[in-house]
């Protein structure tokens, strides 16, 4: 087996089927006070159902789900502060996660402002941090070493190291991120 097969997909003039997940989205929005409003969602992406290369949805263990929670407050005509969390849950498994792509569950949290300057101009200011999960994955046949050992020792010797365990390694998933948003809104 090729040791590059992940890149095949990548080969020029390659034709690769890779099909965008269909989505369910709800979502409730209350309003406390005339100036404050509580909202809430839900996403579930149908990940497992939509085409990948090399029918990669299979390897999942579940549909990816999004919960979002919010709030907003009008301190004055000119002055609202928003504040919001979501938590999104993958349903990865370690035959699906490769170093080529991967999302790590996590939690994103942010907060905003927004400065109305007159009935047509506001000005949106905001800021959100994602905390993502840790993802380790263990494997006794480090990067299809086992492949490279079977070409030049053969099978047999091969099958005796991945199962000694001499061909162990592991992966370790991590991501980082933050972001400013800066928005202007005109009506015409």
């Amino acid at each position: 087996a090729n040791n590059f097969a992940v890149l095949n997909k990548f080969k020029d003039g390659a034709k690769v089927r890779e099909d965008l997940p269909a989505l369910l989205t709800a979502g409730v929005q209350y309003e406390i006070l005339d100036n404050l409003r509580i909202m809430g969602g839900y996403h579930l992406y149908f990940d497992k159902s939509a085409t990948q290369y090399g029918d990669r949805q299979d390897l999942l263990d579940k549909n990816t789900m999004e919960y979002l929670f919010g709030a907003e407050w009008d301190i004055c005509k000119y002055l609202q502060y928003s504040v919001g969390a979501h938590r999104t849950i993958f349903g990865n498994t370690d035959e699906y996660i490769s170093d080529m792509s991967y999302n790590i569950s996590n939690w994103c949290v942010g907060t905003g402002f927004g400065v109305r300057f007159n009935d047509r101009l506001k000005l949106n200011l905001s800021y959100y941090k994602s905390f993502y999960d840790d993802y380790n994955r263990e494997t006794n046949n480090y990067n299809n070493i086992g492949n490279l050992v079977e070409s030049v020792a053969g099978a047999e010797t091969a099958q005796q190291l991945i199962g000694s365990g001499a061909l162990k390694g592991s992966d370790s998933f991590e991501r980082k991120n933050w972001a400013f948003g800066v928005g202007i809104n005109y009506r015409f």
